[in-house]
């Protein structure tokens, strides 16, 4: 950085100051810090994260295109907590030559290049990272830019939480809380309900087209009996999704009955009752798996559903492979199903939890939409969280992450 750009960005700095000053909350902090965060280093992109416990969130992104807004990412793909961790600023010239990069999570972005800043001293509260599309080595007058702002946008961070107050602060939370309980609870009383004034009108097209095919089978004729067909296989369908709907409204109201749980014993269980109903070929190792310290009813649930959309999405390859395992972080246990399948699109990430959401057509793998609903519902209730890493045909992982027992 030469004399005049170094002049440049001291004059862009204290612009940002005078700004940040005038800032009253989060989101006033940032759409003044990440924009001159840019400007100083001529970056493609810039993002704000947060360190939550196990996760980091991307609270804040400028950027020329979209990257991680929003995403809660798991300590391992989050390259950027080592300048948080180690409380110093970290360089990448290239990330495709770098071993500790997560590729998965970059493979789909612009990023070449990235440094991280930690923001707050002594003790991060996360940090700022802005990113290249180009091979880009960070000069020390660089550097001294983005430590100077990341210092201004931290003091200003604790003034705003300070003056916000601890007691505004936890009202707002609270009533977000409650907010999240009635959205959740209106959500299951509509569920049951519509479940429920479903079934009558379903069991007598189920009924009557039973009794049809009974009494009338033999007269009809090819067309007829393929249209009987037709009716019978989608009132089944249907059926099969009331039943869904119903059991993620009982989730929402069950109280939770927690107890230390022999895992391997349990994903064991599941996978006998897995091959007793289930045709398939998928070879099932279980490696380390970790006692659990949740409600059992609850907990298998969540295997069942993701040991079955890994027999089910690996279905189509000749030596379909699934691999459960566990591991620890600091405060809690993460357990994951992987598997060698399809695979998916992590552009799409945000909407594989999503009642009704599928991101594969029906033709290929049939499915109700509600399985990983019902998972992030469980593990939610649970105060742990879910996420997932796939690649297109390669395969996915599905992880969750219960607290530890003390």
């Amino acid at each position: 950085m030469n004399n005049l750009t170094t002049h440049s960005g001291t004059t862009l700095l204290l612009q940002a100051t005078h700004a940040l000053l005038h800032a009253r909350n989060f989101d006033g902090v940032m759409n003044v810090l990440l924009p001159i965060g840019r400007k100083i280093t001529g970056a493609d992109g810039i993002t704000f994260i947060l360190e939550e416990g196990d996760l980091y969130f991307y609270a804040g992104e400028d950027s020329i295109r979209p990257l991680w807004k929003g995403s809660r990412i798991a300590a391992d793909q989050c390259i950027e907590r080592l300048s948080i961790r180690n409380k110093k600023v970290m360089h990448v010239e290239d990330i495709y030559r770098d071993d500790r990069i997560p590729l998965k999570i970059y493979q789909s972005t612009f990023v070449k290049s990235l440094t991280a800043v930690p923001v707050g001293d002594p003790h991060p509260i996360g940090a700022m990272a802005i990113y290249w599309s180009d091979t880009h080595s960070s000069s020390e007058d660089e550097v001294a830019l983005l430590r100077s702002l990341a210092a201004i946008a931290y003091a200003v961070l604790e003034n705003i939480r300070i003056t916000t107050g601890h007691e505004q602060l936890e009202a707002q939370l609270e009533s977000l809380k409650k907010e999240h309980e009635s959205l959740n609870k209106e959500f299951e009383s509509f569920s049951y309900s519509i479940s429920h004034d479903l079934r009558a009108p379903l069991r007598a097209i189920i009924g009557f087209a039973k009794m049809l095919n009974e009494d009338y089978g033999e007269i009809l004729d090819a067309e007829g009996v393929r249209i009987l067909g037709v009716v019978q296989r989608n009132a089944g369908k249907m059926e099969n999704l009331i039943d869904e709907l119903l059991k993620l409204s009982r989730i929402g109201r069950k109280e939770i009955l927690k107890t230390i749980i022999d895992t391997p014993r349990l994903v064991q269980s599941t996978i006998n009752e897995i091959n007793n109903s289930v045709s398939h070929k998928s070879t099932i190792q279980i490696g380390a798996l970790l006692p659990s310290f949740a409600d059992y009813a609850l907990l298998s649930e969540i295997w069942m559903n993701l040991l079955l959309n890994a027999v089910k999405f690996s279905s189509k390859k000749d030596a379909p492979f699934i691999e459960v395992g566990s591991y620890t972080t600091e405060t809690h246990i993460v357990y994951f199903v992987k598997d060698n399948g399809a695979g998916f699109d992590m552009a799409y990430a945000d909407k594989l939890f999503g009642v009704f959401q599928r991101l594969h057509k029906p033709a290929e793998f049939e499915g109700s939409g509600i399985g990983l609903a019902l998972v992030q519902r469980i593990v939610s209730k649970h105060g742990g969280a879910v996420w997932a890493e796939a690649s297109v045909n390669e395969g996915a992982t599905f992880y969750f992450s219960l607290p530890a027992q003390n």
